[in-house]
């Protein structure tokens, strides 16, 4: 890398560098004046040395990125190399990112979204006619001009990819946020923009992007998994526009639209309730086809809640990016394609479904109602899915593993057996699990064992909770709600258990918790977060208290992110939290029922303190700089371990919020039931780690993949994790729980 020291007092070809705008792993950016014309550009530096041999590599491709002319594109004004070090010198936008305008955890208006979107699908299609691909779109790379116009950056990541240190990682450059699938198998294509595109669309609208997690769980669930319901965050979308979106979405992409320009008419199409349908094939060609409007020069209204990441840097991205040796947000990202590749055939997972949302694909004027059933369901055969979507997706290619250092666990020689019950032989009883339960065909948001240690319960995005005998390992029952749903997929994300082991209580997507007997398999009680206006909010939580007196529910998006509790009986509120200002995404009461910890995406745990009839704020604990996704008690109720998006698990005391230790993981976390051991995911390793409670020395490292929920059998001596697991090496089941001895 070029020394640093003063370069704001150099020149950089006929520029001199002013102010240093933005700095990141891989590029310094600098605000600079022409030293005869006075006029003002942005200077790129970029942190390496070009060999010899690749030198003219960076400018052949810069004189293609320097030959884009389009009202929405950020023009490439001259491009060098000095000193071996490559530049670019661009018009500066003097507005800032759309990133810096709208911070982490806006809502933006429709109208607002569309806007934008309109501008940039005219950019990218011209783009994608010179046949250059983008392969980095995202809101940091998205300026506002001088006349409030949205000019599209960052063409051009492959620029200092032309020397051979860096050919095997280019292909996967990119964010992992908004990364296409076919993009994290390098093979991006023009599509691959779109799928991006719709990625920040979705984030626009819902305040955060539709996956996250770790590197690779985000990874996976570009490859595998549905996004969650827009309408969960924004219930008065119309439902078309989460069409639009959720094909641009789609895992194939022969399966979203057939241009960039045609998902940004679709996308105003749906928002203006047109019900004109698209021709097959439809595709505009020209830039024209789209008018370029320009944002007016008033500050937009916005919803704005807390934003989960903290604020956005200048020059940095918190989002997991694929580079080479580094990462940065103002890299140019462009890769040449040629002819189309060949349609590869759509994975496979759920029966005979293909990999897609639930959703169909847009057609305005056909919407797709949900299931209504509220009987037990017959429990279906497991599924499979293309080795390389799954290896690509766990290792991102050699790039992955060289930033992040990961791997993936593949368990060979499976073998099915009766009611979908997977066995492994040929491993140790120290690597081996001891039960492996399969049947779910979406992610396993929730396990719990039952208090008499027999049984083992789930809550699945499926829409199904499932219960399993954990002795004979058979399936007991698979239950689904009957409330008709007033989104399109009514998943489940809880599930706890009546102290005497008699039924489950499932927090369900439609806004209720429903009390299932063990015996008959129906519903016995219901417990309805509707309020005064009739909207129930989504139930990310829903747990029944020690003494199966009380069952407490968070529902988000009806209730200003309240808790209710209610009487298990009567079935009638008896008292409301309220305090957080974002979403609650877990809670969990203590083992003597006196306390409720309850966890959001505010970055905050609250602890309640509950008499019976009145819960009262104890404490806030504001550690965490990320969405915490779960909270568990120590048997005394004493201290709470907590662990949230960004990593980081901490384990502090109830009342003041004094940290006792601090551990690297996170999403899911359980402290065992005699106050010895705490059990969670323990990062970049793929393995749940099991460590002493006191001291936080590693106990068991188990290699279940990334896990989403832990849960403790009564007497402590097991485990069960809801994994995500390779099998045979070429398929996947990622809605598998597994049992392990400790």
């Amino acid at each position: 890398m070029a020394e640093q020291p003063h370069r704001d007092r150099r020149r950089i070809g006929n520029y001199r560098l002013v102010q240093l705008l933005g700095e990141g792993g891989f590029a310094e950016v600098y605000l600079a004046e022409h030293i005869h014309l006075n006029t003002r550009a942005a200077v790129k530096l970029l942190h390496t040395q070009l060999a010899n041999e690749g030198v003219e590599g960076f400018r052949n491709e810069a004189r293609m990125i320097a030959g884009l002319v389009h009202p929405h594109i950020v023009r490439v004004l001259d491009f060098g190399v000095e000193h071996s070090v490559p530049y670019l010198i661009m018009d500066y936008a003097p507005n800032g990112t759309l990133r810096q305008r709208h911070r982490r955890g806006s809502r933006l208006p429709l109208q607002l979204v569309m806007s934008y979107v309109q501008q940039i699908a005219a950019a990218l299609q011209y783009a994608h006619e010179q046949r250059l691909i983008h392969r980095d779109i995202k809101p940091e790379n998205m300026l506002v001009g001088r006349n409030n116009e949205v000019l599209l950056s960052d063409f051009g990541i492959a620029l200092v990819a032309q020397s051979s240190h860096f050919q095997k990682t280019q292909d996967v450059a990119g964010t992992l946020t908004y990364m296409a699938p076919e993009q994290i198998e390098a093979h991006p294509r023009p599509a691959s923009d779109q799928y991006s595109l719709g990625i920040v669309v979705y984030e626009w609208l819902a305040g955060l992007p539709p996956f996250q997690g770790t590197m690779t769980e985000v990874a996976i669930k570009h490859a595998a998994a549905v996004p969650p319901s827009l309408r969960l965050f924004v219930p008065e979308l119309p439902p078309a526009v989460e069409q639009v979106v959720l094909t641009a979405l789609q895992k194939d992409p022969h399966a979203r639209f057939p241009g960039v320009l045609a998902f940004a008419q679709a996308l105003e199409q749906a928002s203006n309730h047109l019900a004109k349908p698209f021709a097959s094939g439809f595709a505009p060609t020209s830039s024209n086809e789209l008018s370029t409007n320009r944002l007016p020069n008033s500050q937009f209204s916005q919803r704005q809640f807390p934003a989960p990441y903290g604020p956005a840097p200048l020059a940095s991205e918190s989002s997991t990016q694929l580079m080479p040796q580094t990462s940065d947000q103002h890299l140019f990202s462009s890769a040449y394609y040629s002819a189309p590749q060949t349609p590869s055939s759509p994975a496979q997972i759920g029966g005979s479904l293909p990999l897609q949302p639930a959703y169909p694909p847009y057609s305005p004027g056909q919407l797709s109602s949900p299931p209504q059933t509220g009987q037990p369901l017959s429990l279906p055969k497991g599924h499979n899915m293309p080795r390389r979507t799954v290896i690509a997706a766990l290792a991102g290619g050699a790039a992955v593993v060289t930033v992040g250092g990961l791997a993936y666990y593949a368990y060979t020689n499976v073998r099915k057996g009766a009611s979908g019950v997977f066995s492994i032989p040929g491993l140790s009883s120290a690597t081996a699990p001891l039960r492996t339960f399969a049947g779910h065909t979406d992610l396993i948001w929730g396990t719990s064992w039952s208090p008499n240690g027999q049984y083992i319960a789930s809550a699945s995005a499926d829409g199904t909770s499932r219960v399993w005998n954990v002795f004979t390992k058979q399936p007991l029952f698979s239950y689904r709600s009957d409330i008709q749903s007033e989104i399109q997929k009514d998943g489940a994300y809880s599930v706890s258990w009546q102290p005497d082991s008699s039924g489950i209580v499932i927090g369900f997507e439609d806004g209720t918790a429903q009390l299932v007997d063990l015996t008959t398999h129906q519903q016995t009680r219901l417990y309805d977060s509707k309020n005064a206006n009739n909207i129930r909010g989504v139930l990310f939580a829903a747990s029944i208290s020690p003494n199966g007196r009380y069952v407490a529910l968070a529902p988000t998006g009806s209730s200003n992110n309240d808790i209710l509790i209610f009487d298990a009986g009567t079935q009638s509120i008896v008292d409301t939290l309220s305090g957080h200002i974002n979403t609650v995404w877990s809670l969990a009461w203590s083992h003597d029922g006196r306390y409720i910890a309850t966890s959001s995406f505010d970055m905050t745990v609250k602890v309640w303190e509950w008499d019976g009839n009145t819960g009262v704020l104890l404490y806030t604990f504001n550690k965490h700089t990320s969405p915490v996704f779960s909270v568990s008690w120590s048997p005394n109720a004493s201290h709470i371990v907590s662990a949230s998006n960004e990593g980081q698990i901490y384990v502090w005391a109830r009342d003041n919020g004094q940290i006792l230790s601090t551990h690297s993981g996170g999403f899911a976390v359980a402290w065992s039931h005699n106050g010895k051991y705490i059990a969670s995911p323990g990062g970049s390793d793929l393995k749940t780690h099991v460590w002493n409670a006191q001291n936080g020395q590693l106990l068991h490292a188990f290699p279940t993949g990334p896990i989403s929920s832990v849960s403790w059998s009564p007497d402590d001596s097991r485990i069960a994790t809801a994994s995500i697991v390779m099998i045979s090496g070429r398929t996947v089941n990622r809605n598998i729980i597994l049992v392990w001895q400790i």
